[in-house]
């Protein structure tokens, strides 16, 4: 039974609440993300993370990711998560101390790894870090470690199962209105011949 899983970062609201350093106010390129997971706990993924700054475009970010990896689970609700993503960025990762400009942009892939602890069985919190190998419009060839800064609050919706799709009678029409035609001696049962 497949399970699809919506995901929001709610470390912008944690930092209003909770006596965090302020000064930056980064909290992590992904605001959003949706999951797709199947019975055998392997899951396709994507994220996106939008921010306008209209006084200054260049503190503006843009980012990207589709991907998927596999769930292991440690305990009834600590589960380890691990997979690859393909990643797009404009701007920055919204990370603090980041090594590249907020007017940078680029494309490339990289592994991640992270913790999922379930509160009930259809609500979550997570957070994970990932690695991103590619390019850079500034830089060029970039290697960027991503901490775990983001929290995510997931809410789990079973799919609805599929519906067995009918089977068309591989007979041809001619051959099922002859049966429909045959009368069929009741003390003979009719048996049709291959």
């Amino acid at each position: 039974m497949a399970v699809n899983q919506f995901g929001m970062n709610i470390s912008p609201l944690l930092i209003q609440v909770l006596p965090f350093n302020r000064s930056s106010g980064r909290t992590g390129p992904y605001g959003f993300s949706y999951s797709r997971i199947n019975a055998k706990n392997k899951f396709f993924r994507l994220g996106i993370g939008v921010f306008i700054n209209d006084n200054d475009l260049d503190n503006s970010h843009l980012n990207l990711r589709i991907g998927g990896g596999k769930i292991r689970q440690i305990s009834e609700k600590l589960h380890f998560t691990t997979g690859w993503d393909f990643i797009a960025f404009g701007g920055s990762f919204n990370v603090p101390n980041s090594s590249l400009d907020d007017d940078d942009g680029g494309v490339g892939f990289g592994p991640f790894m992270g913790i999922q602890y379930y509160l009930t069985s259809h609500l979550s919190f997570s957070t994970e870090s990932f690695l991103y190998i590619g390019t850079s419009s500034n830089a060029g060839f970039t290697l960027r470690v991503i901490p775990p800064i983001a929290v995510f609050v997931q809410i789990d919706f079973v799919a609805p199962p599929k519906k067995k799709r009918f089977r068309r009678d591989k007979r041809n029409r001619k051959t099922r209105n002859k049966l429909k035609k045959k009368e069929i001696n009741p003390s003979k049962p009719f048996i049709e011949k291959k």
